[in-house]
């Protein structure tokens, strides 16, 4: 176990990330701007994403148009979950 341990990490690039650990349930909507894209991994448990179910190591790809935005609406399915998005610009 690392306790509390923080690492900050400067990448140099336009990318976020997020993770979250959340409860069956727990509904995210989140939006993808446009020309950027984003790649989900379900690390552990079940996610609906825009009413698409993920299990424990699934993985997907969004990308949005060039000229608007793309809505992303996720929700913790019974076994809750954790999850991670990398969101960048579109390639």
């Amino acid at each position: 176990m690392l306790g509390n341990c923080l690492t900050l990490c400067l990448c140099m690039q336009d990318a976020n990330v997020f993770v979250s650990e959340c409860d069956a349930g727990t509904k995210f909507n989140i939006e993808l701007g446009a020309k950027r894209q984003a790649y989900l991994i379900c690390i552990e448990g079940d996610l609906a994403v825009n009413n698409e179910t993920m299990t424990t190591r699934d993985a997907a790809e969004a990308v949005a148009d060039d000229s608007e935005p793309m809505q992303l609406q996720l929700e913790a399915l019974q076994k809750g979950s954790h999850f991670m998005i990398i969101e960048m610009v579109k390639s």
